[in-house]
C-alpha cells in the first residue's frame, strides 16, 4: 500500500534496469573499497520545470507539450500503467539534506512521489485535459519489454534518516510545468 521499499529484491531486467543496477552495485563498492560516503537514490519519475523530454525519458514533460500542441502520440501499453511523480524541487532538497547528514545518509534509497503522488497514465491525461482543455488523439502501442505495470516508491528508508518527505504534489508541480511549456513552446 505505501509502495516498493528497500526490501524488495533486485531483479533488473533489460538494458536500463541492469545498466542502472550495475551502476548501483560500482558506486556502493567504490565506496566500500575507498572507504568513501555513497548515497545511491532509486529515483522514480522525476519532472519539472526546463524538463525537454521524449517519449520514454520525461514522459510527464512529454505528455504536458502534447497536450498543450494538442497533437498526437502514441503510449506503449493501454495506459493503466502507474507511476509515482517526483518534483526535481523536491529531489533537489533531498540531495541537500543528504550532504548534511554526511555519512548516516549512506546506502541505496528509493525515492519518488509515493502512493500520494502516484496516477495512471489514464489519470495524467484527464487531468492535462482539464488544466489545458485539449484532448489530443492517441494510440495505444506494445507495451514495452520489462516495463513494470506499477511502480510507486516507498521512502520511509529515506525518510527516517534525514525528515525528508516530497512537498510539491503532483498537480501542483504539473501546474508549474504546464505554465512553463506554455512560455517555452
Amino acid at each position: 500500500p505505501k509502495g516498493f521499499d528497500e526490501t524488495l529484491e533486485i531483479s533488473p531486467a533489460g538494458g536500463y534496469g541492469v545498466s542502472k543496477c550495475s551502476a548501483e552495485f560500482f558506486i556502493s563498492d567504490w565506496g566500500k573499497t575507498y572507504g568513501l560516503k555513497t548515497s545511491v537514490l532509486r529515483q522514480s519519475s522525476i519532472y519539472g520545470e526546463r524538463q525537454f523530454s521524449t517519449s520514454d525519458q520525461g514522459w510527464a514533460a512529454f505528455f504536458v507539450e502534447s497536450f498543450l500542441r494538442n497533437s498526437e502520440f502514441v503510449i506503449n501499453g493501454n495506459g493503466k500503467q502507474v507511476r509515482d511523480l517526483l518534483h526535481v524541487e523536491d529531489l533537489f532538497n533531498l540531495v541537500q539534506l543528504i550532504l548534511q547528514f554526511g555519512r548516516s545518509a549512506t546506502g541505496s534509497f528509493n525515492v519518488g512521489g509515493g502512493a500520494p503522488n502516484s496516477l495512471s497514465l489514464l489519470e495524467l491525461f484527464n487531468f492535462l485535459n482539464e488544466s489545458t482543455g485539449n484532448f489530443p488523439k492517441f494510440q495505444s502501442g506494445p507495451k514495452r519489454p520489462h516495463d513494470q505495470l506499477v511502480y510507486i516508491s516507498n521512502n520511509d528508508k529515506i525518510s527516517s534518516v534525514t525528515g525528508w518527505e516530497p512537498m510539491i504534489d503532483y498537480r501542483s508541480g504539473l501546474e508549474r510545468l504546464i505554465a512553463w511549456t506554455q512560455e517555452s513552446i
